[in-house]
């Protein structure tokens, strides 16, 4: 089950799962880990489809392509990679990066995507071509998420905030502040008018993205949160922490619908 196993202090232990997505239409999802590879599942069964053996070091990222045939993948050793998952085949390698790329984003087009790289640096490329399109201004960049309407993003910092650009014209829409330290991750609302955000400070706020106003405070773990996600509905916010703690909270009042320990 999962990625396998690994000896740690000649303890066997399951290798870590650093990000995992759900395809559309709900029936698949996927997983990467730091054995290197990244794999796709049946949601109902729990069936393991495809391995793709993606990465020398780990596999730190994955985002799904709109058109549920194409995943990337992201890796320490500091590349990311389009896979045809139909097939099970490299489409593209992008190589560029000077440290372990953790993560990246997909343009609702197809054709672009956004890697995040450890050391804060940020880069927009064109997929076909395999070419860096621009370089994300700034360092100490931390998570990207892209609007639905594939014209807004919005970038995060170690130091504790976000902000929304428009691409076209570069100019800046709106600044978010709230946590201390650095934001962990970021997730848009369906249509894209609120975002939630998670930091290491171990609190989670939901902001209107145009105006950058906080409207929702959750309640905070005791650690750092390490991932955030928006139901479909747009209703329920599910947080997951360095504490064990997975906590579902309703979006419009911050309160906690349920609780699960590790």
């Amino acid at each position: 089950a999962g990625h396998g196993l690994v000896a740690r202090c000649g303890v066997l232990m399951p290798f870590p799962i650093r990000a995992a997505c759900v395809f559309p239409g709900g029936r698949r999802v996927i997983t990467s880990g730091e054995d290197g590879t990244s794999r796709i599942w049946d949601a109902v069964s729990g069936e393991q489809l495809l391995v793709l053996h993606c990465h020398r070091a780990g596999a730190l990222g994955t985002a799904v392509f709109p058109d549920g045939c194409r995943v990337l993948t992201t890796g320490a050793d500091g590349d990311a990679v389009v896979w045809d998952v139909n097939r099970g085949a490299q489409l593209s390698r992008l190589e560029g990066h000077n440290t372990p790329v953790t993560g990246g984003a997909v343009f609702p087009d197809g054709e672009r995507v956004i890697t995040m790289g450890l050391d804060g640096s940020g880069r927009i490329w064109d997929v076909k071509s395999q070419r860096t399109l621009a370089p994300l201004a700034g360092v100490g960049k931390t998570v990207v998420a892209i609007f639905p309407d594939g014209e807004h993003v919005a970038v995060a910092s170690e130091r504790g905030r976000a902000e929304i650009w428009y691409g076209r014209t570069g100019q800046l829409v709106a600044e978010i502040h709230g946590h201390e330290g650095a934001v962990t991750a970021m997730a848009l609302f369906p249509g894209g008018g609120r975002l939630l955000t998670t930091g290491e400070d171990g609190a989670a706020f939901v902001f209107d993205a145009k105006s950058g106003q906080q409207l929702t405070a959750l309640a905070r773990h005791t650690d750092a949160i390490l991932c955030g996600a928006v139901s479909p509905c747009g209703t329920r916010l599910l947080t997951g922490g360095r504490d064990g703690v997975a906590r579902l909270s309703d979006a419009t009042t911050g309160e906690t619908v349920a609780t699960w320990a590790a």
